[in-house]
């Protein structure tokens, strides 16, 4: 609705001769304001040279779609990552949906949506928020060497045969890993 007023105060409806605009959010069909998108905007009406402001706060439409970010990321045995879920509404609106979204995962743990994991491996991280789903996969890699072992120990052989090694790293969450093509293995003796 807009109106236009003389000097003496008198007013009249102005909407069929009046233009309106918006800086955001949204379309104007004549008067009608289409909106499609999430925010605070201003209105503007004008009328014979005069214009008048307002605002208009756009709620988002229902998610229709969310997505799960970082995707695809790695991080180290006993660190954490924290995960952002964005939802849509398919008009052009996204909104962070952390707070109330529910992440699961088939290892590791989280807490909100902070996840910390200590051992090594690929696994799937789910983010479920009012019915719609997005997942990722998160590779957890070992932690920094606290041990070092080889295999076999106290070997005897008989003069003339040989015995393959292998050197194996743990981290102090007991993952472990092949590092024999690294390693330099040496004797003491003959």
């Amino acid at each position: 609705y807009l109106e236009a007023f003389d000097q003496y105060g008198n007013g009249w409806n102005v909407i069929g001769s009046a233009t309106f605009t918006s800086n955001g959010g949204g379309a104007f069909v004549g008067n009608l304001l289409v909106s499609f998108q999430f925010g605070t905007y201003t209105i503007t009406g004008q009328y014979v040279g005069l214009a008048t402001t307002t605002t208009i706060f756009i709620n988002h439409a229902t998610a229709t779609s969310i997505s799960i970010s970082p995707m695809n990321g790695s991080m180290t045995a006993g660190n954490k990552v924290v995960y952002q879920v964005t939802a849509s509404d398919g008009c052009g609106s996204y909104w962070n949906v952390s707070g109330s979204t529910t992440f699961t995962s088939n290892n590791g743990e989280f807490i909100n949506n902070e996840f910390s994991c200590t051992t090594a491996g690929s696994y799937l991280i789910t983010a479920n928020h009012e019915g719609l789903s997005s997942t990722t996969n998160v590779t957890v890699n070992h932690a920094s060497i606290t041990t070092l072992s080889i295999a076999p120990v106290d070997t005897v052989i008989t003069a003339g045969e040989s015995v393959n090694y292998q050197a194996t790293a743990t981290d102090s969450y007991s993952n472990q890993w092949d590092v024999t093509n690294i390693t330099a293995l040496t004797t003491s003796g003959g």
